[in-house]
């Protein structure tokens, strides 16, 4: 543009006024960019000569059409000032092909905008510029102008992805155009696109300057865009965020089956490079019980085989884990010496195997092989009654205790070797007298220069409920759920729960007993954790569970 175009004195444009606009008889042509060019136009705006020189004018400002508008950053190294664009509200495609109408003159590379000139099928459309624009004058009389900039300056944007509940903070500027009658802006309104939170407004100062702050909505999209409307003028400034979502309060870690899902704990909670990976049969349930409190000790996950083979979920997790070494649990009835073999593979170290003759052998070896004498405190559980033991793994990896198991109504000697040899502070018996009873309670006080005590409940259900608040204080980050009925699950993720600090719950596949239902409300966890898939544990309790988040 030459010269403006003012209403004075009569508000009527004469043909000489229009002339004086666009005196310069430029025909009216047509090209193609893409996104990514029409940027480095964009750029081109801080000029360089064709010798790479900066002329005497450094900045030539393009007019953009009313469908476009982009941000930039002055302060940014040469090339990369423009931050973003903007045509018909949604960010430009660097690789989409756009059509764009200007003067031959630019599109000639005229004014340093050499890009230009890289265009596609370029075109002339015969129109001269002063003609067109005195026929747009013509047929859309009467006239008013627009005073919406279709710039601005953004600095400080958020350059790495914000999670809701963030604090933002950025100063937008050149707000307010300098042409005659042109308003002075005096307030943002600030919304993030497809969030329901009204975010407010904000000041703009007598420059044309606005510092923006807002927290980061819960409901915000993963690519989210921040929308800036100036009060007065209506210039609309828009930037991309990048939003993490948070995690949801409930979570499920499952498979198709025991395997899958052993394999599913492990990916979420362990990274590549762990020193040990315990491996136990997901059949024969007795060795994982000890195995967790053990893995758990060394920061290890546990992963469930067959007898004769190691499911693809589990290879591919061995895969991703690359342990320092393998531990198999239990004796080749449980997992044959194929798959040890084969396990082999699977680390740069060694495979052993901790076995003995039966499940109270092998939890006296496990033990042996991972726990120094003079431990604060000996877990004790049923060899014959499961469930009890789910719960007490992550109870015993939280103190870090071995968890050792018993007959109903006696000590195995191998059981009883391990215990002499531990010396351990205290005892816990895990369950009621049904599981453990009061004679073996008994004869165990001969094993501890402290106390036995029973952590018990009417049920297996009662029980988790008890060894969790015996273990566990208010306000944990995670709570575990698992079946009480279907064991294997919690076999994995109790290694996993004890990683996180975090007790394991046990649940029916229909419902959360009361007992389970009032300890979740005691210990008001940010998150749950469900183990296992919905044949195991329902999809309602999913809901159910939400109600007890922190």
């Amino acid at each position: 543009m030459r010269a403006d175009l003012s209403q004075a004195p009569d508000g009527v444009v004469s043909y000489a006024e229009a002339n004086a606009v666009l005196p310069f008889l430029n025909n009216l042509w047509t090209t193609s960019l893409t996104g990514a060019q029409f940027k480095t136009v964009l750029e081109q705006q801080w000029q360089r000569d064709a010798a790479g020189a900066v002329p005497s004018r450094p900045f030539l400002q393009l007019g953009l059409s009313d469908n476009v508008d982009y941000t930039f950053d002055a302060s940014r190294a040469e090339g990369d000032r423009i931050t973003g664009i903007w045509i018909d509200g949604q960010a430009i495609d660097p690789a989409h092909s756009y059509r764009i109408g200007s003067f031959n003159f630019l599109i000639t590379g005229g004014d340093n905008f050499r890009e230009f000139t890289q265009g596609a099928g370029t075109r002339d459309s015969g129109l001269v510029d002063r003609d067109a624009w005195i026929s747009y004058l013509t047929e859309h009389s009467p006239l008013a102008p627009s005073f919406a900039a279709r710039q601005a300056s953004v600095s400080g944007a958020p350059t790495t992805a914000v999670s809701p509940g963030d604090s933002v903070s950025l100063t937008v500027s050149g707000l307010n155009l300098t042409s005659l009658g042109a308003p002075k802006n005096t307030e943002l309104a600030l919304g993030l696109r497809g969030s329901t939170v009204n975010l407010g407004t904000t000041p703009v100062d007598a420059t044309g300057t606005a510092t923006v702050t807002f927290t980061v909505p819960v409901d915000a999209a993963a690519a989210s865009v921040l929308e800036l409307t100036a009060k007065e003028s209506g210039t609309m400034v828009r930037v991309a965020l990048t939003v993490t979502a948070l995690t949801p309060p409930v979570t499920r870690l499952a498979g198709a089956d025991r395997f899958e899902t052993s394999a599913a704990v492990s990916a979420a909670s362990f990274a590549p490079g762990v020193p040990v990976v315990y491996i136990a049969s997901g059949g024969a349930f007795p060795d994982a019980l000890s195995g967790a409190a053990a893995a758990a000790k060394d920061g290890a996950p546990v992963l469930l085989v067959r007898t004769d083979g190691i499911p693809a979920a589990v290879q591919a997790e061995l895969t991703r884990l690359q342990p320092g070494r393998i531990v198999v649990l239990g004796s080749s009835v449980s997992v044959n010496d194929a798959v040890a073999t084969a396990l082999e593979d699977s680390t740069s170290g060694t495979v052993t195997r901790l076995a003995g003759a039966d499940r109270f052998e092998t939890s006296a070896a496990v033990s042996a092989a991972s726990f120094a004498p003079g431990v604060p405190v000996v877990y004790i559980a049923s060899g014959g009654a499961f469930p009890d033991a789910l719960s007490g793994a992550a109870a015993a990896a939280k103190d870090g205790a071995p968890v050792l198991l018993v007959r109903t109504d006696g000590i195995p000697a191998a059981v009883q070797a391990e215990l002499t040899r531990l010396q351990p502070g205290r005892i816990v018996v895990l369950g009621s007298s049904v599981s453990v009873n009061d004679a073996v309670a008994t004869a165990l006080d001969d094993s501890t220069s402290g106390t036995v005590t029973r952590l018990a409940g009417a049920d297996r259900f009662e029980t988790s409920a008890a060894v969790s608040a015996a273990s566990f204080a208010p306000g944990v980050p995670v709570v575990y759920i698992a079946s009480g009925g279907a064991f294997p699950d919690a076999l994995s993720g109790a290694a996993a729960a004890a990683k996180d600090g975090a007790p394991v719950l046990l649940v029916r596949t229909d419902g959360i007993p009361a007992a389970v239902q009032a300890e979740l409300t005691r210990l008001h966890p940010a998150r749950i954790v469900v183990l296992g898939n919905t044949d195991v544990v329902g999809a309602a309790i999913t809901d159910q569970l939400a109600g007890f988040i922190g």
